[in-house]
């Protein structure tokens, strides 16, 4: 999508997460791994409730990795950011039942250590345990610690951010 060049020379990230693009759900993969790992037909003698659960846990281990691999990428950039705005707003499981926001919070923060960050898409009850685990101690930041080292903000839809005016700026001086 961009140069090399880039990862040393970006210091503002707009991105958001959206399971959708992640995967496409395949159920007969996931009654062929239950199978290799417990046995042939152990998914058919399986209740439609333990096959329900099966197929979402294998789900959230892939959606886990996936956003794994998402934050190993954000941390390829190489300097502190000056702003990251990130939206949650489709961050689900693939299955749909949960958002497991900590699955998305992790090692990104640390690395791009941006003096702004904007989060658009969570929900009133889940801004309260928005955080992020820190890996390698195991502590977490909490909600007032994110916003005393990093500034985190909570957008909520239509509110405009540093980025979004920046962006108008631009295309008004465009248009002159």
């Amino acid at each position: 999508m961009f140069s090399k060049a880039a990862f040393s020379e970006i210091r503002h990230l707009n991105l958001e997460i959206q399971t959708p693009q992640l995967f496409r759900l395949d159920y007969g993969t996931t009654w062929q791994r239950f199978d290799d790992t417990h046995g042939p037909g152990s998914f058919a003698n399986l209740t439609a409730e333990d096959k329900r659960s099966a197929i979402i846990g294998w789900h959230h281990q892939i959606t886990s990795v996936q956003w794994d691999n998402m934050q190993l990428a954000l941390c390829r950039f190489q300097r502190e950011m000056d702003c990251v705005e990130m939206d949650f707003t489709h961050a689900f499981c693939s299955a749909g039942c949960c958002r497991p926001l900590d699955a998305c919070n992790s090692r990104w923060i640390a690395k791009l250590a941006p003096k702004s960050l904007n989060v658009t898409g969570v929900m009133a009850a889940e801004e309260a345990s928005f955080g992020y685990n820190m890996s390698h101690s195991g502590a977490r930041l909490d909600v007032d610690e994110l916003k005393a080292r990093h500034n985190l903000r909570f957008v909520k839809h239509g509110e405009k951010t540093k980025w979004g005016a920046w962006k108008i700026e631009k295309k008004k001086s465009a248009d002159k």
